[in-house]
C-alpha cells in the first residue's frame, strides 16, 4: 500500500535488511545542474565552428580547442569527459586536448539529478 507522503518512503510490511528496493517517484524541486559543462562545450564549438553572422568575434580562425584544469576545475574537464559531453549538437568533438591536473579521486555531481557541484551544504 502507498502512503503518500513528500519526506518519506513506508513500507506496511517493513523493509528487510539486505534486500534491495526500488523507488520511482517525480521529484520536487530539483536544482537544474550540469548546463556548465554544456555552456563551455558549446561555447567552445562556436568560437571552432561559428559564424560572424552568428557572433562569432574570429569566424575561421580559432581551429582547436584545448582546456586545462588544476583541482576543481580538472575535475570539471573528467567529468565531461567521462558523461562523453564532448561533442557539439552537430556531433562535432569541441575540445581536441584536456589536460586535468591534481584533479582528484572523485568526479563532480555536475550532471545529477539532486547534484551538489561542491560537496559543502548549501546555506
Amino acid at each position: 500500500r502507498v502512503v503518500p507522503d513528500a519526506r518519506h518512503i513506508r513500507l506496511d510490511t517493513g523493509f528487510e535488511k539486505g534486500r534491495l528496493y526500488q523507488a520511482t517517484y517525480t521529484a520536487v524541486g530539483a536544482p537544474v545542474v550540469g548546463l556548465g559543462i554544456a555552456a563551455l562545450r558549446d561555447a567552445v564549438a562556436w568560437l571552432k565552428h561559428g559564424t560572424a553572422r552568428e557572433g562569432n568575434p574570429a569566424p575561421g580562425l580559432v581551429r582547436y580547442g584545448y582546456a586545462y584544469g588544476r583541482s576543481q576545475t580538472g575535475r570539471l574537464l573528467r567529468t565531461l569527459v567521462y558523461h562523453d559531453l564532448n561533442v557539439d549538437e552537430q556531433g562535432r568533438e569541441a575540445l581536441d586536448g584536456i589536460s586535468a591536473n591534481v584533479a582528484g579521486g572523485l568526479r563532480g555531481e555536475f550532471n545529477q539529478r539532486f547534484g551538489q557541484n561542491s560537496k559543502d551544504r548549501p546555506h
